[in-house]
């Protein structure tokens, strides 16, 4: 041991000397051990040193020796070490880890001093588990979802898991299923697309987790790959690691219930304002989808192995039927370039329209003057979006929904719905002002939205995004602006709200939290929501009222998508999750919206 470390070991725990005691385990590949020293004179009797040396002979137990091997090896110590320095003591006795105390690096070697969990009651390890010890770890896991639900993984993986597609590309070419091979992209992109993202443990397996003599209290170790990730991730491969095949179906059902019922208690705890059932809802669809993403990785890796069994092998069939009609990362991709030219150049012929001048319509539908007025200009531009789409549209069976024609209800019939407003913020258009907008936006039937692309032709800029992979302004990385731009907070308003029943009530509910209020109006509701992502401190808001009208889903498909992905928070008034694809009416005046 370096003279460095020796050191760091002391000048942690406090001690005056310590001893070593024994190698607990060497670490996978020859990367170094985990070791237990006892100490004299100081804070603590003994302590767990993780040793990590990067040898420079690679031997991978399995064969796996490749340099993209080794490079994930070395990162996931370089994440292991971020996950103490930044993330630990967030953890409590719900999802017990062992305490940091102290960490450091040195050229090829890094030096972790952890609690040992054996002098603080978790000295028990289970090479098998009863009902009682297996569902201890599952509330481990529920309370470490809930507790870590929407945090962003700095410095972590930022798609977590040891079998993280991206890092398995050697696995994948080793794979002999040719149809969950094909679909190994689409898998991987449904689960990192899902809306409720947590933290996962990664390698939740029943050896890195630490129990009491009566199996009811637990703690886990072994962080080297945690990162964002859906929580049945953690939940399929725990599950792999204590049944074998002819176990799985029997208790899947049971399990699902405990690690719900759980997750439930602890979202209340830690996150009372998100809706429980909305991720159980989302998380249950995934469960499947999780198994057959580690089934890829399992038969690529070691296709003999006891995990690739016939209950995995059903449920990934199952899988690949039920994704058949999903898109996957080069669908969207594809569509979204679509979308961008439509929308630019529909954004060129209002420009050109307009020059020749305009006849203004009035319809009935809605009560304020933004939801009535219509120009030609408005169904000219409809007519050549729906024709550019038109390919796409027979080529992957999708619904319309648009401002200017009647909803057909293929909406509710297809697996997904072109959203389609060709001029938003007419108001501000009829009146010779900015604000106005081509908005395009591909949505699920479940409700929300996969793809956004708006186009506001006066300033030419161009907003984009496609769920779970980020959004652009013109091509660069558009992000939520991180630092407040002004002493005072900004409520940004449709023009209906001046002259609305709920204005004072509104208002004052943002004064009260906010302090100094102010209230603006910066163009149709697109442009509204839009601006709020590069103006904070800020929020658009639309309060909950009885007549029709507080927008409809076509003037929020695409803007909430860009919101989302950018890193702005989109709900409905009340904070659950705005959906995008209501039964009874477009009309969203009934639940209300809010980016913030």
């Amino acid at each position: 041991m370096r003279q460095k470390f020796k050191d760091i070991l002391l000048e942690s725990t406090n001690s005056k000397s310590f001893q070593f005691v024994e190698e607990i385990q060497s670490l996978w590949s020859g990367y170094g051990t985990i070791s237990r020293y006892q100490l004299r004179g100081g804070d603590f009797k003994s302590v767990i040193v993780k040793h990590v040396k990067f040898p420079n002979i690679i031997n991978h137990p399995r064969g796996w020796d490749s340099d993209i091997s080794h490079q994930r090896k070395l990162k996931s110590y370089q994440v292991e070490t971020n996950w103490y320095k930044n993330f630990y003591e967030k953890t409590d006795v719900y999802c017990r880890i062992p305490k940091c105390y102290g960490i450091t690096s040195f050229e090829d070697e890094i030096f972790m001093i952890l609690e040992d969990l054996d002098s603080v009651g978790f000295e028990v390890r289970l090479r098998e588990v009863n009902w009682d010890s297996f569902t201890t770890c599952l509330k481990w896991m529920a309370n470490f979802h809930a507790k870590f639900m929407a945090v962003s993984p700095v410095s972590l993986w930022e798609t977590g898991t040891y079998w993280h597609l991206a890092t398995r590309p050697d696995e994948l070419k080793n794979l002999d299923d040719k149809a969950l091979r094909e679909n190994a992209d689409k898998i991987n992109y449904i689960l990192n697309s899902a809306n409720y993202q947590t933290l996962v443990h990664g390698d939740a397996k029943l050896a890195n987790f630490c129990f009491s003599s009566d199996g009811l209290k637990v703690a886990a170790v072994d962080f080297q790959y945690v990162g964002r990730g859906c929580g049945m991730k953690d939940l399929v491969y725990f599950i792999g690691s204590c049944f074998r095949d002819a176990d799985l179906l029997k208790y899947e059902f049971k399990i699902l219930e405990v690690y719900f019922s759980e997750l439930n208690l602890a979202l209340s705890r830690y996150h009372p304002a998100i809706d429980k059932y909305e991720v159980e809802l989302e998380w249950r669809s995934l469960f499947d989808i999780a198994w057959a993403d580690f089934h890829r990785f399992m038969k690529g890796w070691s296709p003999g192995h006891w995990k690739v069994n016939s209950y995995s092998e059903t449920l990934t069939q199952s899988v690949l039927k039920k994704i058949t009609n999903v898109l996957d990362e080069i669908n969207l991709r594809e569509l979204q370039c679509l979308a961008e030219a439509t929308a630019i150049k529909a954004g060129a012929l209002i420009e050109a329209e307009k020059q020749k001048g305009f006849t203004v319509k009035y319809k009935s539908s809605g009560i304020s003057q933004a939801s009535q007025v219509v120009t030609e200009i408005d169904e000219i531009v409809q007519d050549y979006i729906l024709d550019a789409l038109s390919v796409s549209i027979n080529k992957y069976d999708f619904g319309v929904l648009t401002e200017e024609k009647s909803d057909d209800g293929s909406r509710f019939k297809k697996e997904y719905f072109w959203c389609i407003d060709p001029l938003d913020g007419t108001l501000p258009f009829i009146e010779g002002r900015s604000g106005y907008s081509v908005s395009i936006a591909l949505v699920s039937r479940k409700g929300y939205s996969v793809l956004g692309v708006v186009f506001d032709p006066v300033n030419n800029n161009l907003y984009s995004a496609v769920k779970g992979l980020g959004a652009t302004i013109n091509g660069v990385e558009l992000k939520k602006t991180s630092n407040c731009l002004n002493s005072y907070f900004t409520l940004v308003v449709d023009q209906s709200y001046f002259e609305s029943k709920e204005r004072m009530e509104s208002t004052k509910k943002f004064q009260d939290k906010y302090g100094e209020v102010h209230v603006i109006n910066i163009g149709g509701a697109v442009i509204n929501a839009l601006w709020v992502i590069s103006n904070q401190s800020s929020c658009y808001y639309k309060a909950v009222k009885e007549n029709k009208g507080g927008g409809s889903i076509w003037d929020f498909a695409a803007s909430s998508c860009i919101a989302i992905e950018s890193g702005i928070k989109v709900s409905d008034a009340s904070g659950r999750m705005l959906y995008l694809n209501n039964s009874e009416t477009t009309f969203m005046n009934k639940v209300g919206v809010w980016f913030r």
